[in-house]
């Protein structure tokens, strides 16, 4: 008597769906890979710029999420946030965020 291999129509659909899903998964982490090294070359593109002077009124609206800034400004010590549960490194500890109110 010989053998076949007969494997249920469920199985050989579900085998497909889980081959393409991680292709799938497989092919966004590979986009998600190209924008991160894009915006590394945006950081690296605006940290040879000089910094954007937030006091001024002309501040512009696109691109400003890789723009170097300065201001000027007293600080609002009674209403700092800490953020804890923060890791730097091999060191956890907590964020201080302080808001900074400009001239």
């Amino acid at each position: 008597m010989a053998w076949t291999f007969r494997p249920a129509a469920w199985s050989v659909l579900g085998t497909v769906a889980g081959c393409a899903l991680t292709i799938h998964l497989g092919l966004w982490q590979l986009h998600r890979g190209h924008d991160k090294q894009a915006l590394d070359r945006q950081y690296a593109a605006a940290a040879q710029q000089p910094p954007l002077d937030l006091g001024g009124a002309n501040i512009p609206a696109a691109g400003i999420a890789a723009l170097g800034a300065s201001a000027q400004g007293e600080y609002l010590a009674d209403r700092q946030l800490l953020l804890d549960d923060q890791a730097h490194g091999e060191a956890s500890g907590y964020d201080v965020w302080t808001p900074l109110r400009l001239q």
